[in-house]
């Protein structure tokens, strides 16, 4: 009999102690983004959210900005305003700098204002133009502000991609072009000096367009891309 009571003891104080157990994870929440070629370098940045954020799973596509939809994803990242036909919300991430690039042989004093617009239209330039399709916002942008509206020569040679750009800068010793500063390792390309009123002209803002004011994980993740964005300096 007292053997039968202290096994029931046993089994009770058993029943009663404490156990380690590790908590189930929750599942992660999917969201899709799409941004442009101009802001390529933004897949590093949305890795490391996924990283600092387990509960956010991600898929990253890069679209040419003329073929962005506002429902392929729920979050498009681009360069520049929101295009005038897309109905969605817009959050501002931080700000990007376009500057004029050349290949360090070239002199920095033969590509001010006057010689770039020059090199751009002439029909016989010194220098070699560089430019991106009709249909980029870089493009858009640099021929509004750089050359007045002007198109370019047909003698212009046409980079698909900032990477392609900076190539381009490297392997030809009369390139002349443009690109977001992001791109550019300290050193590793020419960049000539602009009046503060065309760079201010040429800094854009980047943006992450959603459907509807972000909630809940898609709130989490542009949070985390501003403060990221910011840390690289690009939140001015």
């Amino acid at each position: 009999m007292r053997r039968h009571f202290a096994l029931l003891v046993l089994l009770l104080v058993s029943a009663c102690g404490t156990f380690d157990y590790a908590p189930l994870s929750p599942t992660p929440e999917h969201i899709s983004v799409i941004h442009t070629p101009a802001i390529g370098w933004i897949k590093d940045t949305l890795h490391q959210c996924a990283v600092d954020h387990p509960e956010i799973a991600l898929t990253v596509e890069e679209w040419p900005a003329a073929a962005l939809d506002p429902g392929a994803a729920d979050v498009i990242i681009k360069l520049g305003t929101p295009p005038e036909d897309f109905a969605s919300d817009a959050t501002l991430l931080g700000w990007e700098q376009i500057v004029i690039i050349a290949h360090p042989n070239i002199p920095a004093s033969q590509l001010e204002l006057p010689d770039l617009q020059n090199i751009y239209t002439s029909l016989d330039p010194v220098y070699q133009a560089w430019t991106y399709p009709e249909t980029s916002p870089l493009r858009s942008t640099f021929d509004e502000v750089v050359l007045n509206g002007t198109a370019p020569s047909p003698h212009t040679k046409i980079a698909p991609s900032p990477i392609a750009m900076l190539e381009s800068m490297q392997t030809d010793s009369s390139a002349v072009g443009y690109i977001p500063q992001s791109w550019i390792a300290e050193g590793d390309i020419q960049v000539i000096p602009m009046n503060d009123e065309i760079k201010s002209a040429l800094r854009q803002p980047i943006i992450a367009l959603t459907n509807d004011e972000p909630d809940g994980v898609a709130r989490e993740l542009l949070a985390c891309l501003t403060n990221l964005i910011s840390q690289s300096g690009n939140s001015q």
